[in-house]
């Protein structure tokens, strides 16, 4: 609660849609191990606070308006301005399908009216107004003076996906402070998600004590949109039978039959080969950050990603393996024994002894939450020191993120979800949602699947479906 901290600072949210200039500000932004199209884009990297899960567009959908919450100032209370984010996205092949996101809820303040890019345009660029560190102690009847509000306005630029066309709108236009350089998105992408860093309640008192300046950074993910001839409804015909995203939305996936890996930018619609016909495996696993892949054969062969190809890593024989961000690899063999190796080391430490035994297990891309199933379907979790039972449900894959939650999926093909921290598990859809393989992201919130035929579907926060109304194998 914030009580009797002071402020007169006025601020404004501007959003100013304009045409896009093509301008690249960093060539190694958002490079990643694989040559995907997706890149990070900072608008403002901030002070205070953490960074929160990124939330993205449905498939197909990319930005195409803001909203900010906004806390006006007070004479005689702690001001911070912006506090939360809202964003519209708008189909590439039919604006007018629309779905708003929430960033971030914030905690004080009143949202503004949503502000539009014009039709048919897509927010590819940004800029903010974000007052620097004023220094000093918050002590009563300074806080005028002393008074952190960290970002306060935002405006963005829109154009058309051939980068056509001339708009521009200001919504609010308080004058405080001055806006940062714009920050473009490399031409021709579009922004398709959004982070936002959010300082908590410092919890201020009558005397002073905490100074809350709520939001204070965004990052945007931003692609190249792949427009299809009937209303983005349509998908390539490539079954898949395994299928891992990362933390920025990135899918891989191993086809059926052929044992091909295949990339997705984000929205499933448009794939592209990785490595040749002579790179099969038949398991994946990606990192969150994208800077590991690792995979194995049918053979039970190890192979790395190297930047360009996969090549054999020379020790042990693995038929599934699970890498964390920092390379840390956990692994199972044709016995269901398990194995990990560190980062830099190249030799496999056995986890257990023959009694401890997993047919699949999955590593949370932060390292710390590590889950497996055995031959039965019985649940295990890693608790530091050795594999823990877990006394609820039966699965015959699971996934894990970054705080604990897990995914996972039946012998039935049916789907469930357990909170950290909750010892039930929640069926999610009915008997007629089944998916044979799961996988989820650091975050949370970027949740895939594929059925027995191939099918892939995503979670919309209420229930799986397909990213393509026609989707055929």
């Amino acid at each position: 609660m914030k009580i009797f901290a002071f402020g007169t600072a006025v601020f404004s949210l501007l959003t100013d849609i304009c045409l896009i200039e093509a301008r690249i500000n960093d060539p190694s932004r958002g490079r990643k191990l694989l040559d995907t199209d997706a890149e990070t884009v900072t608008i403002y990297e901030g002070l205070w606070g953490d960074w929160n899960p990124w939330v993205h567009g449905s498939p197909g959908k990319y930005a195409c308006g803001a909203q900010i919450r906004y806390e006006w100032p007070k004479e005689e209370e702690d001001s911070t301005g912006a506090n939360g984010l809202r964003m519209a996205f708008c189909d590439i092949n039919d604006w007018n399908q629309q779905e708003i996101k929430t960033i971030h809820d914030g905690l004080w303040g009143d949202w503004l009216p949503l502000r539009m890019c014009p039709s048919g345009k897509y927010i590819t660029a940004a800029s903010v107004v974000f007052t620097d560190h004023k220094g000093g102690n918050w002590f009563y009847g300074e806080a005028k003076t002393r008074d952190d509000t960290a970002l306060n306005r935002l405006r963005i630029k829109c154009a058309t996906l051939d980068g056509s066309g001339t708009e521009s709108d200001v919504v609010v236009n308080w004058d405080n402070g001055h806006f940062k350089p714009w920050v473009y998105a490399t031409s021709g992408k579009f922004v398709k998600g959004a982070s936002v860093r959010f300082q908590s309640d410092q919890g201020g008192s009558e005397w002073g004590g905490g100074d809350d300046t709520a939001m204070n950074g965004i990052k945007f993910i931003a692609d190249t949109p792949n427009k299809h001839s009937d209303s983005g409804n349509s998908c390539p015909r490539l079954g898949v039978k395994w299928i891992t995203v990362s933390n920025d939305g990135e899918l891989l996936g191993v086809q059926m039959n052929t044992n091909n890996i295949f990339r997705s930018k984000i929205d499933a619609r448009d794939w592209t080969q990785v490595g040749t016909d002579s790179n099969m495996l038949n398991r994946i696993s990606v990192s969150g950050d994208g800077n590991h892949m690792w995979g194995v054969n049918r053979n039970h062969a190890i192979y790395k990603w190297d930047g360009a190809k996969f090549v054999g890593f020379p020790n042990g024989r693995l038929k599934q393996v699970a890498v964390t961000n920092n390379g840390d690899v956990w692994g199972v063999n044709k016995h269901n024994k398990i194995y990990f190796k560190k980062h830099d080391d190249d030799k496999w430490t056995q986890i257990g002894n023959d009694s401890t035994m997993l047919k699949y297990i999955s590593a949370s891309p932060n390292g710390q939450h590590i889950w497996g199933v055995n031959k039965n379907d019985a649940i295990y979790y890693w608790d530091g020191a050795k594999f823990v039972w877990f006394p609820n449900g039966r699965l015959k894959q699971i996934a894990v993120t970054d705080n604990g939650d897990a995914w996972g999926v039946n012998a039935n093909d049916n789907v469930y979800h357990k909170l950290s921290g909750d010892e039930g598990w929640k069926q999610i859809g009915d008997d007629s949602t089944m998916l044979s393989h799961i996988s989820v992201n650091g975050d949370g919130n970027q949740v895939w699947g594929v059925n027995k035929s191939g099918a892939i579907y995503y979670f919309n926060g209420d229930k799986f479906v397909a990213p393509c109304q026609s989707y055929t194998i």
